[in-house]
């Protein structure tokens, strides 16, 4: 799929939301993106896994991480059951009827898994109680190999931009009643990318990495020097080569 933006979103059980919005570099660009669920994984230096969105092209796109901490409910003192509300708010797509829209993950702390989600249209004037607003279309999927639950769900929107609130409960497995009961879910494996295995460098990581590497460039300038003192150019190549690898390695 080709898309205008790729959100990824991570609860964690404190409550701290964990926000990655991927964008094209440049105007009139694409993200282009496939479900995990649809795929055979292949190593490629373009190609990055996160939640369950394959990015097939993440060296031309821009990664922007955002940390917000939500005010979570835990239902009784030192419970492990947790609700939570959030949204996103006026998301930028383009129109659906020109081929604009985006995807949205949402991922949950290895072996939780939601009691009850709402993903509602906040605009829906059909009610003003939220829990009772129109719901959006979404796919839930419980990965067997991680043990990781997350929501997918399409961005379309005529207007060009696209609003939802998240509402829900979400519990640990390991402590769970064997009767709860837990949002219909499709079973995977291996067709969720557990974020602490995802090594992503947001615009700030990328702007200390350039300036890092300008510093290294700056090793390759030739100047007058005392006779029988002078630099070795392969050495420094060497370290070079060597810092660039890091950094790719830390991308991957």
């Amino acid at each position: 799929m080709y898309l205008e933006v790729a959100i990824i979103d991570y609860l964690n059980v404190d409550g701290k939301l964990t926000n990655f919005n991927i964008t094209p570099k440049e105007l009139n660009s694409h993200v282009i993106v496939e479900s995990l669920s649809n795929i055979q994984r292949r190593r490629i230096n373009s190609n990055l896994s996160v939640g369950g969105t394959m990015i097939y092209n993440s060296n031309q796109c821009q990664i922007r991480k955002l940390e917000t901490q939500l005010r979570i409910l835990n239902h009784k003192p030192s419970s492990n059951i947790v609700s939570f509300q959030f949204n996103h708010k006026n998301l930028p797509l383009g129109p659906s009827n020109r081929g604009h829209g985006g995807v949205w993950n949402f991922l949950l702390p290895p072996r939780w898994r939601l009691r009850d989600l709402k993903v509602i249209n906040p605009y829906d004037n059909s009610s003003e109680v939220m829990e009772e607003k129109k719901e959006f279309r979404y796919t839930v999927y419980w990965d067997k190999a991680s043990s990781n639950q997350m929501v997918e769900m399409e961005l379309r929107s005529k207007r060009g931009s696209f609003s939802f609130e998240v509402m829900g409960t979400m519990s640990l497995i390991d402590t769970d009643e064997h009767d709860t009961n837990y949002v219909q879910s499709n079973i995977t494996n291996y067709a969720i990318e557990r974020l602490e295995n995802i090594r992503i460098m947001d615009s700030v990581g990328q702007n200390l990495v350039s300036s890092q590497l300008a510093e290294k460039v700056k090793w390759l300038e030739l100047k007058p020097n005392i006779a029988g003192i002078g630099l070795n150019i392969n050495v420094i190549l060497e370290s070079i080569d060597s810092f660039i690898n890091k950094i790719n390695n830390r991308r991957r």
